[in-house]
């Protein structure tokens, strides 16, 4: 006997309530935020921004990342990896590295580049061997694995729907750019495939709000959902209410239980940043006196750190930057916070001659970089998304002023385009990846006009 969707739905309310109060309450990091794409506009209140007292720059904090994150195996550095044997070579100062063997290449302008890698098994940032077909179970509103070989890369091209598929929507953060790009672009390809989009719940970066949004769009009764939620906190909670409903789910870019991912190759993005950062750090300064400076804010999971992670071995391939030279900063994603955190940081650091700075993405990574333009100082930063503010920031005049290089772009103009051709082969019966992700590529002056047009519009499809 089936049960309705309307009762499946107040099955789980009581259960899912009690689980994002346990997620959210009490917490102040809920507050913190997550990874949010957007632009310097969309900054957080006052009440998100932290103190930026002594505590900034704390030994713990200092640190390069606990055991965690990355293992000696995995990060690769010190004299006797990075030295060729001659005591001037093995100095800090003159630390620098020409190759680092490792499990993970990667080819920038048409060098191929060895780091230790990221740790598998990570949701959310699985490699291709780890990545396996998985169909959904509308009796059971369960998806199950299909075969035992690793999933084909997926096609995301255009899908004709046998029906007028209804998929629901919410919004991320309505306030920023990025989530506007991923809702045009989920109407337009659902549109054209002849489905329609139902609901546009802004959820606002709040763990309560991804909750709320998700039963108001079932109350619209969707054959499927794109969640957009980037608050870790409240995935397992409306989770429950989608699978209780056995409404099939694709996420964008943070980890959630039971739905396909789709969103940044984590580590390849962070990493194609990092060697980019360390090949200005080479040419610029032979790599001496060079820091690296992560603005981490593990609200987002685990998943989206391995940017921070690539960042920094992309760095340690090129220029061999010991681990006590790596800091970790917390920031909470908003513009202001981020710029005052890098600030601190640098205040309390007048001998970190050049540092290389980053975080989860362009939102906060170009406050890094105007914070080492207000203070004086040598170095640069290097961003994630490919963001509005960022193509404006590399427009706004040469490294040496806005010490702003780059960014690697994830192209949230085609997200709507993969995400909806993934629940439509999932509506329509198809067996899916579990984890869909976009290439990318990094923008600097050298290419930008090659991609965005002088009003930050796309130019051209999607690169392969």
């Amino acid at each position: 006997m089936k049960i309705s969707k309307s009762i499946l739905r107040l099955l789980a309310i009581l259960t899912a309530l009690a689980v994002v109060a346990g997620a959210c309450g009490g917490d102040d990091s809920s507050d913190d935020g997550a990874v949010a794409p957007g632009d310097d506009s969309a900054a957080s209140s006052g009440d998100e921004m932290a103190s930026g007292d002594d505590d900034m720059a704390s030994d713990d904090e200092m640190a390069s990342g606990d055991d965690d994150m990355a293992s000696d195996d995995e990060m690769a550095s010190g004299d006797d990896e990075m030295a060729s044997g001659d005591d001037d070579m093995a100095s800090d100062d003159d630390m620098m590295a020409d190759t680092i063997t490792g499990d993970f290449t990667l080819e920038v302008d048409g060098v191929e580049y060895g780091l230790p890698g990221p740790r598998g098994g990570i949701l959310g940032a699985l490699p291709p061997d780890e990545v396996f077909l998985w169909k959904y179970n509308f009796d059971t509103g369960m998806f199950e694995q299909e075969g035992s070989d690793p999933a084909p890369p997926f096609d995301p091209s255009p899908r004709t729907a046998s029906q007028n598929w209804q998929i629901g929507w919410s919004n991320p953060w309505a306030a920023l750019e990025f989530s506007t790009l991923l809702e045009n672009s989920t109407i337009r390809t659902a549109e054209a495939a002849g489905a329609s989009v139902v609901g546009n719940c802004d959820i606002e970066f709040d763990p309560a709000k991804a909750l709320g949004c998700t039963e108001t769009v079932l109350q619209l009764n969707p054959d499927a959902v794109v969640f957009p939620n980037w608050q870790e906190a409240a995935a397992e909670a409306s989770m429950a209410l989608y699978n209780a409903a056995r409404v099939p789910v694709v996420n964008m870019d943070v980890y959630h239980p039971n739905a396909i991912f789709f969103g940044a190759d984590n580590f390849t993005s962070g990493a194609i940043s990092g060697v980019n950062a360390g090949l200005y750090a080479k040419e610029t300064w032979d790599c001496k006196d060079v820091w690296i400076l992560l603005g981490e804010n593990l609200t987002a999971g685990e998943a989206p750190d391995l940017r921070l992670v690539g960042f920094q071995q992309g760095i340690q391939a090129v220029c061999g930057v010991p681990d006590e030279r790596v800091v970790r900063i917390p920031v909470d994603g908003s513009t202001e916070q981020g710029l005052q955190a890098t600030l601190d940081w640098l205040t309390g650091n007048p001998d970190a001659l050049h540092p290389l700075a980053a975080s989860l993405d362009d939102v906060v990574t170009v406050p890094m970089s105007r914070a080492l333009e207000q203070a004086g100082r040598d170095g640069i930063a290097s961003g994630q998304g490919g963001e509005l503010n960022a193509i404006e920031r590399i427009r706004e005049g040469p490294v040496e002023q806005t010490k702003f290089l780059g960014t690697t772009a994830y192209f949230p103009e085609f997200y709507g385009d993969f995400a909806v051709a993934v629940l439509i082969d999932i509506l329509e019966g198809k067996a899916v990846p579990q984890e869909v992700h976009i290439s990318h590529v990094y923008l600097d002056r050298d290419n930008i006009d090659d991609y965005y047009n002088a009003d930050g519009v796309l130019i051209g499809d999607l690169p392969s």
